[in-house]
């Protein structure tokens, strides 16, 4: 199940963003994102470059969660906020 680890890493980088531990919080949500990348997993994909986005901050962040934004309201989400926490959830607000 090769989709498998993306999601763990996802959820542990979840964890880490709870515990203030932001660097390994970001490293495990792009470790995440090219996991769902490879696996063509794009709604995970997206809701792990978003949340990556809102750890990181700056200009970098911005531009990670528009790019996830742009991806889901092309798709059809009408609340990407809430398309990603039901993806990605457990990450602080």
């Amino acid at each position: 199940m090769p989709w498998a680890n993306p999601l763990s890493d996802l959820l542990l980088a979840a964890l880490h963003a709870r515990r203030s531990e932001t660097a390994s919080a970001v490293r495990l949500a792009r470790r995440a994102a090219a996991g769902f990348e490879a696996v063509d997993m794009a709604g995970y994909l997206a809701a792990a470059r978003r949340r990556c986005g809102q750890l990181i901050g700056g200009a970098e962040g911005v531009d990670l969660v528009a790019q996830a934004d742009t991806w889901m309201k092309s798709q059809g989400v009408a609340n990407p906020e809430r398309f990603t926490a039901m993806l990605a959830p457990g990450f602080p607000s």
